[in-house]
């Protein structure tokens, strides 16, 4: 035919379905690619399938050709002719949405051979192969960014072989290809869905139920891709395909659970030796298989950060031999819930664990404050941030008041005895307690808004208008020009009245409590560095601690700590009130300002301390050399390990209502007037006048009868 009769009949084709322009301008396009002859063919190959989707293509090329995809047009409609002959509504939807893809392919010849790889696809021996291979088409814009054509080849033959077995599960390995290829590498892909083929189950007529199988092609790629290293996955694959084997709900609860747990294991060393051996106890019990992998990272956090396996070791050889012997009792020993599961532990750490003492521990803080008491591990890290606790790196217990929960190390190393770290725990669970029976956080606000408003009054500048609402023991700390020193004084005092009133109320802990502050006592010098006010406040810790100066001697600054020891032991009395020692931190604040030097506040906020010779060094300070360093930024006094974190920004005023019990408490015994010495603020004339001598009633003490006797 002649080429003006084939460009004339394209262009009498082309306009049945767009507009004359349009169509002149693809005929004039298709002309310089010389293929006129060739899409008349396939148009009318298309045409006799069904008018409406040779309409459709037509309709179709204009779109192409705006996306530069041109130069594709053969293989493009060669592919949709044999879509178009396994089904019309796959043709149809092929040309309506093809254009699009073909424009995210890339370059001509990429693209050609992206389509070719296609309608290979589609020519295969299986029905679903030209619905499996549209959906490959829809997905290699994204898995052609990042892959090989010969690994998407790979991928492709894959999902094939999967489809000829069942078309579900082949189109939905399609949809899915781009995840999957992201987060399962190539060499491991068969075994994966080997994986999740186990997973399939029957249902209740007998027929196979695919739903476990499409939920792991379509979550388990973003479980994987929170794993990072390849043999970890390998070997996730195998222990889940092994569970799966026997369980397959257990092996889901397992996948979904892997990367959390694997990511609190110390190293790829461990991640790789713990699966491995989890497969030997798949082989007996997967239910117990499943509480082993939920324990270890427990375990393994009791040894710290060692790669001794000597722990390990002990804990899974005997829990291997308790499953032999029985599966429950092999269950319970991985779950640590027996005594000799704890008791292996132990011995291979030579400390307690919190597990084998949690259910004794939680009755005696019932028997102290008569109050329901829940006992946790410290967690790794941040976890108590939304419970209002103040997380550190040490082993120091902490307090949520918010649900009374107390959080403790998860194994206790401290004592060379298995008495001595029970001690520990037990004397960690006294203090915290005593903060909770004894009204730590039961501040009243009268006093809180009394101290606040005299401190403001001492420290802020009259040009500062800003007046923040006093809620907190934290809001009124940072009124301070020196808010780490007012906290550390009233944390001294405060930790010293609970000690004080535990013994009295209990004097069955009196010997504990001296047999760890003994242990705890570090008495320093000069040689760590330690400013005057960090000398004269750890004086104090010892002094409260029951040394006395004939035990240690600070020259220079002794004169200086006798007059602020003889304020702060007022504090060690029965009827005191935490009220008491807020007022009692404030006066000892201001004693260290006079006696040693002038707190100034940093104008850009940054609560430094101003110790210039000129202006802050006290005629103490200047007889010692610690004046040498009162420049320096001041270091948090270090306390007792047995007592617990104090987070000042959580302890909130009460009301006068609420505060009421701990208001009539005050009126009945000593006031903070009562045998100090030095000088008195204006603040003071509020303090209840009360003598310190008075004693209170053995058979009515102030905090009511004690739990124990009630009980």
């Amino acid at each position: 035919m002649p080429q003006q009769s084939q460009s004339q009949r394209l262009e009498k084709l082309l306009v049945d379905q767009i507009d004359l322009t349009t169509a002149q301008n693809l005929v004039g396009q298709l002309a310089d690619i010389q293929c006129q002859s060739t899409i008349l063919e396939l148009l009318d190959e298309l045409g006799e399938i069904s008018s409406k989707i040779q309409g459709e293509a037509i309709s179709a090329l204009g779109e192409l050709a705006r996306r530069g995809c041109l130069d594709s047009v053969v293989p493009w409609l060669d592919l949709g002719i044999t879509l178009a002959q396994a089904t019309g509504a796959l043709g149809l939807r092929y040309f309506k949405e093809s254009p699009t893809i073909l424009g995210f392919l890339g370059e001509t010849l990429q693209r050609n051979e992206l389509l070719a790889q296609v309608l290979e696809l589609a020519d295969g021996p299986t029905e679903s192969a030209p619905q499996c291979a549209y959906e490959w088409l829809k997905v290699l814009p994204q898995l052609s960014q990042d892959h090989s054509r010969e690994d998407m080849q790979q991928w492709a033959s894959l999902g094939m072989e999967l489809a000829s077995w069942n078309y579900v599960l082949g189109n939905e390995f399609f949809r899915e290809s781009p995840a999957i290829a992201r987060a399962i590498p190539l060499e491991g892909a068969k075994d994966w869905i080997g994986f999740g083929m186990k997973l399939m189950v029957q249902n209740s007529f007998g027929k196979p139920d695919y739903v476990g199988t499409l939920e792991f092609f379509r979550t388990s790629p973003s479980l994987f891709g929170e794993i990072t290293e390849l043999e970890v996955k390998r070997r996730i694959i195998d222990l889940g395909s092994n569970l799966a084997d026997r369980s397959p709900e257990q092996a889901i609860v397992f996948l979904a659970e892997a990367p959390s747990i694997l990511a609190r294991l110390p190293s790829q060393e461990w991640k790789i030796r713990v699966l491995k051996f989890g497969l030997l106890i798949v082989d007996q019990d997967p239910e117990a298989a499943l509480t082993y992998f939920r324990r270890v990272p427990e375990v393994l956090g009791l040894q710290g950060p060692s790669e001794d396996t000597t722990v390990f070791d002990a804990w899974f050889s005997q829990g291997m031999e308790a499953l032999e012997y029985s599966l429950d009792a092999g269950r319970a020993f991985f779950a640590l819930e027996t005594r000799q599961a704890c008791a292996v532990v132990e011995e291979a750490l030579s400390g307690v664990s919190l597990r084998q003492v949690a259910r004794s521990l939680k009755m005696f803080a019932m028997a102290l404050c008569g109050q329901e008491v829940t006992l946790e591990p410290l967690p790794v890290s941040g976890a108590l941030s939304d419970q209002k606790v103040v997380t550190t790196n040490s082993e120091r217990a902490q307090m949520s008041r918010k649900n009374l929960t107390i959080y403790l190390p998860l194994i206790m190393k401290r004592s060379l005895t298995q008495e001595g770290n029970r001690r520990w725990y037990s004397v960690m669970v006294a203090h915290e307690v005593g903060h909770v029976e004894f009204g730590t956080y039961r501040v009243s606000h009268e006093v809180l808004q009394r101290v606040a408003l005299n401190a403001k009054a001492r420290y802020t500048k009259p040009d500062n208008t800003q007046d923040q609402a006093i809620q907190t023991l934290g809001d009124l700390f940072r009124v301070y020009p020196q808010s780490r020193i007012i906290r550390d004084v009233w944390e001294i005092v405060e930790d010293a009245r609970i000690d004080f009133l535990l013994k009295q109320e209990y004097p069955g802990l009196q010997e504990d409590l001296a047999i760890l502050t003994k242990e705890a006592i570090q008495t320093r010098t000069l040689s760590h560095g330690m400013t005057a006010r960090e000398i004269v406040l750890d004086a104090l810790l010892l002094y409260f601690s029951g040394l006395t100066k004939d035990d240690f001697s600070r020259p220079g600054l002794q004169a200086v700590i006798d007059e602020v020891w003889a304020i702060a032991r007022t504090i060690l009395r029965p009827t005191a009130t935490v009220d008491d020692g807020i007022e009692l931190a404030d006066r000892l604040y201001q004693e260290l300002e006079a006696r040693i030097g002038t707190f100034v506040q940093d104008p850009d906020e940054d609560r430094r301390e101003d110790l210039s010779e000129e202006t802050s060094v006290s005629e103490a300070g200047q007889q010692h050399e610690a004046a040498e360093h009162l420049e320096d930024d001041y270091q948090p006094v270090l306390k007792w390990e047995f007592r617990g974190v104090l987070n000042p920004d959580h302890i909130e005023a009460e009301d006068q209502q609420t505060s009421e019990p701990q208001s009539r408490g005050q009126q009945s015994g000593g006031g903070l007037s009562e045998g100090m010495e030095g000088r008195t603020s204006g603040r003071q004339q509020h303090s209840p006048a009360v003598s310190s001598q008075a004693s209170p009633d053995p058979q009515n003490p102030l905090f009511g009868a004690s739990p124990l006797q009630q009980w």
